[in-house]
């Protein structure tokens, strides 16, 4: 999904000395052909499904290019859209409109997220923005670190450094205003202005506490890489 203005994951990266390289594959960007010039991989949301090579080519080339990052054991980040492409990458199942969710959840850890690079001491339960319709069996030999009621796998890791969410801890209240009113983001929603007002009544609540989960999380992944290194 088109992020509108800069979310607060990508920020958090700059802001840490990062080096990011944004390629905008769904409106034609061109995609790294492997990983041998960046040190880690971040695969925002999209409007479309993972699953929807014919009307949208790029996501084979990213479904490719996530096997070559953790293969080399550079470090993976997927949000949403992204975390159903790595589950994709790894052979598991993405089930397409099994689950309609939209706006903050609550989500809970698993006993192994506390002793997760990423998650560890970060208090549980965490209240993360949702905007999806499909969802992610997990892929086989991942750890699942993060559950919720509606939609169970919401966070795991492959091997070292392969991190899917399926949530969008990346959002800031800008970004959340601009989805809710870009037509690509919110069609099909039934009644726009209930969900923006439910929205906004969530966002004055969780909004402070959801970025700081994202900081620190972005803070950590970016870690498991060398500094200055571009993404």
């Amino acid at each position: 999904m088109d992020p509108g203005p800069t979310d607060a994951l990508s920020a958090t990266l700059a802001a840490g000395g990062a080096r990011l390289d944004a390629r905008e594959a769904w409106r034609g960007g061109r995609l790294p052909a492997d990983d041998r010039d960046h040190a880690g991989l971040v695969v925002f949301g999209g409007v479309m499904n993972a699953l929807d090579d014919d009307a949208h080519p790029h996501l084979a080339d990213t479904v490719a290019l996530i096997r070559a990052f953790h293969a080399a054991d550079k470090p993976v980040l997927g949000l949403c859209l992204g975390a159903q492409l790595i589950a994709r990458a790894a052979g598991a199942r993405v089930r397409l409109g099994a689950v309609r969710e939209r706006g903050f959840t609550r989500l809970e850890a698993t006993p192994a997220a506390a002793a997760d690079p990423l998650l560890a001491g970060l208090a549980p339960p965490w209240w993360l923005m949702q905007w999806h319709d499909d969802v992610i069996e997990p892929p086989e030999g991942a750890t699942l670190l993060m559950t919720g009621a509606v939609c169970r796998v919401q966070a795991f890791r492959l091997g070292r450094a392969t991190y899917g969410f399926q949530c969008h801890f990346e959002v800031t209240p800008a970004v959340l205003d601009y989805w809710l009113v870009d037509e690509n983001a919110a069609a099909g929603e039934p009644d726009r202005a209930e969900l923006r007002a439910r929205i906004a009544t969530e966002t004055a609540t969780h909004a402070d506490t959801a970025m700081a989960f994202c900081r620190a999380v972005a803070a950590r992944w970016a870690t498991l890489m060398g500094d200055g290194q571009a993404i």
